[in-house]
């Protein structure tokens, strides 16, 4: 269990990095079982294919939320979005 409480800033953010790696990581480790379990149901093809859709949609958010930032950047400014997550 992450325990976030008397740390300094930079324990956090190496926390959340982390958290962030190894979230990204599971499917990876749990493909034979994934699969395993979705040829039962759907066949071989089509669990392979579901399986890769799980990067898929890992991919479009991070496709889609730059942009979203983007825009939001640029109507508001890089400084006032900066210092709200921090505030």
């Amino acid at each position: 269990m992450i325990v976030f409480y008397n740390d300094n800033p930079t324990n956090i953010i190496l926390k959340i990095k982390f958290a962030d790696y190894y979230i990204y990581d599971i499917p990876a480790v749990l493909k034979s079982q994934l699969v395993g379990e979705f040829t039962i149901s759907y066949g071989r093809n089509a669990s392979e294919f579901i399986y890769s859709m799980l990067y898929a949609v890992y991919a479009i958010s991070n496709i889609i939320l730059p942009l979203i930032g983007g825009v939001l950047t640029d109507k508001f400014g890089f400084f006032c979005l900066f210092f709200d997550w921090f505030v």
